[in-house]
């Protein structure tokens, strides 16, 4: 475990920590897009004025002739004016710049430059066009801000448009998007509502369910002290990331090592949680009262694997959240190595819980019964939570698929926290059937085995 958390922060930090400066190659764009909201348009009270902020410095470092620096801020209603679309240019690529042979074609106005339509509307306060000249000698430097007066995607195009010279520049800076509320984007307003409101109620979980262990410390069972341990990593789970969101909304960035520790306890908690109703479908020191040296190694494998990619996918998703550059392959590496580990985990779980079903089953000792009963609505609860996160990845690919993601960008938050609430039925479930109280010798170890025998 202590190899896979080294891992997982320093493939993180190498991955998706940005660079002080990117090159860009004539013809090159970098792109940063917003999810703002209107000031009439917020769901959340606050002070601020919708707004882009930006400063970045362009440098050219290897020819003494002019150049151009060009920066683009444009709303999506008007991202069909900008560009020459991968249709119509001889690339077959998407050409945010205007070269000679779609300026030949009437596809835009003047050469070397961003290729801007002629209906697009500077005056209609959705695209705004920003450009400084540029030499060897002097830096160029854009800093400004854009005030975002309508709801939706806003992206910020970051621009080297001189063919002529062959050369690339370096780009480097930082731009935020300010909402009414903070920093965060509108499609994760409500987490930073959600991560506290669970943070609250795992906390007094916690503290209700270590009262009932203190009462009844005489009959503890080690399930039992599993499950205190599992609510009190949610509760402090959702602790930083409630003060990771908290400061990132407050200051419009997050320092790395917040975002790596934040993310750090988030899959420390889902592995947890994994092992933990595992353990308890196997029966350990309920039925079994040892793991087979099988079951040890398959353990340490598949949540070693588990812990490492469900981290990883976290921070870079949270990273292209606030508008950090993630390429798409990793994004889908890590989707289909948690669809895969997944799988097997749903399939080990449901065939333990068949196995233990046919353990404790006919066995006429009430203890006996009692598990028995447990173990059936064990079976049915976590059979619901897995059809509702399959339920909710098939909306979350559909949406991708269609691409009608945008169109409910305010409601993301709620669909991608899907997650939080399968964790939150499970441990909720757990919490109530293991609680503390006089019937704790239910769940010590029993040798069915070897009554069978």
């Amino acid at each position: 475990m202590t190899q896979a958390l080294i891992l997982f922060v320093w493939v993180s930090l190498v991955c998706v920590v940005p660079t002080t400066a990117k090159e860009i190659f004539p013809g090159g764009f970098v792109e940063k897009r917003f999810a703002l909201f209107a000031e009439g348009d917020a769901p959340l009270d606050g002070s601020h004025t919708p707004q882009i902020t930006f400063h970045y410095v362009y440098e050219r470092r290897f020819s003494e002739g002019l150049s151009l620096a060009e920066l683009l801020v444009v709303h999506e209603t008007q991202l069909e004016n900008v560009g020459v679309s991968a249709e119509l240019s001889e690339t077959g690529e998407f050409e945010i710049c205007c070269n000679v042979a779609s300026y030949s074609k009437g596809l835009c106005n003047v050469p070397d430059r961003a290729a801007l339509s002629s209906n697009s509307t500077l005056a209609s306060h959705a695209l705004f066009y920003y450009s400084q000249q540029l030499n060897v000698f002097t830096n160029t430097t854009f800093t400004g801000t854009v005030p975002t007066n309508t709801t939706g995607f806003w992206h910020l195009f970051l621009m080297n448009c001189d063919y002529s010279s062959g050369q690339s520049v370096e780009v480097s800076g930082r731009s935020e998007g300010l909402n009414v509320y903070g920093y965060l984007p509108a499609t994760a307003y409500g987490n930073i509502v959600l991560y506290w409101v669970f943070n609250f109620f795992y906390t007094v979980l916690f503290v209700v369910y270590c009262v009932r262990l203190w009462r009844w410390k005489s009959h503890v069972q080690r399930t039992q002290q599993y499950i205190a341990l599992l609510l009190f990593v949610a509760a402090l789970d959702y602790l930083w990331l409630g003060i990771h969101y908290s400061v990132y909304n407050s200051q419009g960035y997050s320092e790395d090592v917040l975002a790596s520790l934040s993310v750090a306890f988030s899959a420390i908690r889902t592995t947890f949680v994994r092992i933990i109703i595992l353990l308890i479908a196997i029966g350990h020191q309920m039925t079994v009262q040892m793991l087979s040296p099988a079951q040890y190694t398959g353990m340490a494998v598949l949540f070693g694997f588990y812990f490492f990619i469900t981290g990883t996918d976290n921070y870079w998703r949270f990273s292209t959240l606030i508008g950090q550059s993630v390429s798409l392959v990793s994004l889908i590496f890590t989707g289909v190595c948690n669809a895969i580990l997944n799988i097997l985990y749903v399939i080990w779980v449901f065939l333990a819980l068949r196995d233990q079903n046919l353990r404790v089953r006919g066995k006429k000792e009430e203890e006996e019964m009692a598990l028995d009963s447990v173990y059936k609505r064990l079976f049915v609860v976590f059979g619901c939570a897995v059809i509702f996160c399959f339920a909710f990845w098939v909306a979350e690919v559909a949406l991708d698929a269609t691409g009608n993601r945008d169109n409910v960008f305010q409601w993301l938050w709620l669909v991608y926290s899907y997650w939080d609430w399968a964790y939150l039925f499970l441990i909720v479930f757990l919490a109530w059937e293991w609680r503390p109280g006089k019937h704790n010798d239910e769940f010590a170890y029993q040798n069915l085995v070897g009554e069978e025998q």
